[in-house]
């Protein structure tokens, strides 16, 4: 790509007689977003021109940054050795791994490294060294011949070894984990007191589970379902204490209040779910008295449940999900047995299709997609709970067994976050878990995260991206975030979708009017 002209840099960009469409765009685009961010750096007389799509870019620049570092020539052309370490010590620093980071600052003094080897000190105070894997920072940091033969790197270094050596919990203390990009709730479910109201998030940049507390409950759930539209959790069916539920609440987590919503035409518990476009389907479930193979969608733009076409089997305690404008759902129990079948809905033809059953029997599951396959793991076959895992493949409509978790687990919760998929508490059969593991297909292998604060199954997970107050489900802070009280749905802000996402864009809209 051509070196930029002035103007893509100057304020003919950003003023009002340019549509505010076509500047948005721009600052999306990974050139100008580079381009248009380095204006952070300049004087407050210059900065405060540009505050709104300013800060559009630079949320592109962190949020996608291993796109832009891997596809971008012009991140090692444009920026300066000051912008460039700007960049990296960003806590808003969408990154894989700190070894990443650590990748594209070499990358950029290789770039020119007889001119830039003596900024690298600079670079390597970037990395948030501690957060390292062990193994990568001995390995690609400490012994890496520019790092050794430069002594201003030497006290970074030494006090990175001396912690992975001794393990300081000051010194991880003392450097911050990034704030993540996605945060995973995990709401309700049962346990050693029976259903319960909590919701706890985790951290995968922290490895640690953050109590989330709230001033009115939206009531003890367990067996409901779970889905996410921008940034409002749908929280759909369940059982309470002694009731079971048709109604369908949301929590916005910007500005954390809840809302009752239209219920559902049909009490639904050990129900699946799924998004497809921007409606919210609820698949099968339990009345209390018969096994449902009726589905119904939401549209949140009119606040409304319809139904759809029926499955072909009765099922409940089944895994949904969506993928590739196509909703599957997977296992469940019939009424009369654990079931391995498994199903198809074209929302064009409004139809359910069979498709190749499971490998081995199972209910109490959940599903997800991961790397262009549909995972699910664990459940109860009819008499064990499971460990197995296996994934399907919807290009060749075949099942293959994947790697076993660590611990069997039924009515477990499933996630995928960082890339990963998380396994979370469920039923061990005479005890409720708490511990969680997940899964990396580069490794192949199950390995262990830090425990729920509460044991519990029949919970939910769901991962909500790009939290602008991302801050109040982390624990970065002494303060624990509080709910505020739920509101009727009058034309609630999770009542339709559009409000939601363009919730920082009307940020920038406001500012961007008052240039």
């Amino acid at each position: 790509m051509p070196r930029l002209l002035p103007l893509s840099c100057g304020p003919g960009w950003w003023s009002p007689s340019v549509p505010l469409s076509l500047r948005r765009t721009v600052a999306r685009t990974t050139v100008f977003g580079i381009c248009i961010s380095r204006w952070l750096l300049q004087p407050p007389r210059r900065k405060h021109q540009f505050t709104g799509l300013e800060r559009e870019a630079w949320h592109h620049l962190t949020s996608r940054f291993p796109a832009v570092a891997q596809g971008s020539a012009q991140l090692a052309e444009m920026l300066s050795a000051e912008e460039l370490a700007h960049l990296l010590s960003a806590d808003q620093l969408n990154t894989p791994s700190e070894l990443f980071v650590w990748q594209c600052a070499l990358h950029w003094v290789q770039h020119r490294p007889a001119e830039r080897a003596r900024h690298l000190p600079v670079l390597l105070a970037a990395v948030r060294l501690h957060h390292m894997d062990r193994r990568a920072f001995f390995r690609q940091v400490a012994k890496n011949p520019l790092v050794v033969a430069d002594s201003l790197c030497q006290p970074a270094v030494s006090a990175a070894s001396e912690f992975f050596y001794r393990r300081n919990a000051g010194l991880a203390r003392a450097v911050e984990p990034r704030l993540p990009h996605q945060v995973m709730f995990v709401v309700g479910g049962w346990t050693d007191q029976g259903p319960t109201t909590h919701v706890e998030t985790y951290d995968t940049k922290a490895n640690e589970w953050q109590q989330v507390l709230v001033e009115e409950e939206a009531g003890p759930k367990v067996y409901h379902a779970t889905a996410v539209l921008g940034h409002c959790i749908y929280v759909i069916g369940g059982f309470g204490s002694d009731e079971y539920y048709s109604t369908c609440q949301s929590f916005h987590v910007v500005t954390k209040t809840w809302a009752d919503l239209s219920p559902m035409n049909a009490r639904r518990y050990y129900l699946a779910s799924a998004v497809l476009g921007n409606d919210i389907y609820a698949i099968g479930g339990l009345d209390g008295v018969r096994r449902h193979r009726s589905v119904e969608k939401y549209n949140p733009y009119d606040n409304q449940w319809r139904f759809v076409a029926s499955m072909n089997s009765k099922r409940s305690d089944a895994g949904a999900t969506e993928f590739n404008g196509k909703i599957y759902v997977v296992g469940g129990f019939d009424g009369f047995e654990c079931v391995k079948s498994a199903e198809v809905y074209d929302p064009d033809a409004d139809q359910w299709t069979f498709i190749r059953p499971m490998i081995s029997r199972r209910s109490g599951i959940t599903c997800v997609v991961y790397h262009g396959y549909i995972y699910t793991a664990g459940g109860y076959n009819g008499s064990a709970f499971l460990s197995c895992c296996e994934r399907f493949n919807p290009v060749t409509n075949s099942w293959t067994s994947g790697h076993n978790m660590r611990s069997r687990r039924g009515n477990l919760a499933l996630g995928v976050v960082n890339d990963k998929i998380y396994a979370i508490g469920g039923s061990g059969g005479n005890y409720i878990m708490k511990t969680v593991e997940h899964f990396d297909d580069s490794t192949n292998e199950w390995l262990p995260a830090a425990d729920l604060r509460v044991a519990r199954y029949g919970t939910s997970a769901i991962v909500v991206e790009d939290i602008p107050n991302v801050l109040d489900y982390v624990k970065r802070k002494l303060a624990v975030p509080r709910v505020q009280a739920r509101e009727k749905i009058g034309s609630s802000s999770c009542a339709a979708t559009q409000t939601d996402r363009s919730h920082h864009l009307n940020t920038s809209d406001s500012e961007d009017e008052e240039v």
